[in-house]
């Protein structure tokens, strides 16, 4: 599955409120607060984690397209870049 969307890269537990609808969220990890914007997100983009991981988890409940293991991709990507992730090949492209 291939998905096109723009960056929000979350840091801190408060960048969750700053998401716009459709975005492409890039973490960490994710926590407990994604939950009340996770009907906003189109994709999630987490650097670490493992499919027993929150990021999975709350992939799977919400059926979010999800790439784990990204590791560096805070610092590659920007808020408001467009970027396309393919979830079958495990890749995150500029856009």
């Amino acid at each position: 599955m291939k998905i096109s969307g723009r960056v929000r890269i979350i840091n801190y537990p408060g960048d969750y409120a700053r998401i716009q609808d459709q975005e492409i969220i890039i973490v960490r990890n994710t926590n407990p607060d994604i939950v009340l914007y996770v009907n906003k997100i189109s994709a999630i983009v987490a650097e670490v984690g493992s499919p027993l991981a929150h990021a999975a988890i709350i992939a799977r409940e919400y059926r979010k397209p999800l790439i784990l293991g990204a590791a560096g991709a805070r610092r590659k990507f920007k808020n408001g870049q467009i970027i396309t992730i393919d979830t079958a090949r495990k890749t995150i492209c500029s856009a």
